[in-house]
């Protein structure tokens, strides 16, 4: 369990991070969106925000406690073998699991809203 609580503090850190850095960027998109002095100029930048809000969704290892707690010094990345998420729903590199899935609609929302204006 001891290696649970670790992964899990890092999660934290990882998702108070990110909120930061997510925050911070929408603010500023919003001050553009604020100051557009034309249509032209205020769909940039919501189309910008748009972008912003679904690329950067929390779902990186650096905010997933069960990621953290199967990475070692040695490995390159976490051993979905030993994951209890990838039992449940497919291991994440798979298209096919739950991770996979929702990806995959992120990259496909992404790419719709690059035409969006």
């Amino acid at each position: 369990m001891e290696g649970e609580n670790d992964a899990l503090e890092k999660a934290k850190k990882g998702m108070k991070e990110w909120q930061a850095k997510y925050t911070r960027h929408i603010s500023e998109l919003m001050e553009q969106i604020r100051s557009a002095k034309n249509i032209d100029e205020f769909m940039r930048a919501k189309k910008a925000l748009l972008l912003h809000l679904i690329d950067h969704l929390p779902l990186n290892h650096e905010q997933c406690p069960f990621c953290l707690a199967h990475v070692t010094e040695e490995s390159l990345g976490p051993d979905c073998n030993l994951c209890e998420y990838a039992r449940k729903h497919g291991c994440c590199h798979d298209a096919n699991s739950t991770y996979g899935k929702i990806h995959s609609a992120k990259l496909g929302l992404i790419s719709r809203i690059r035409n969006y204006w």
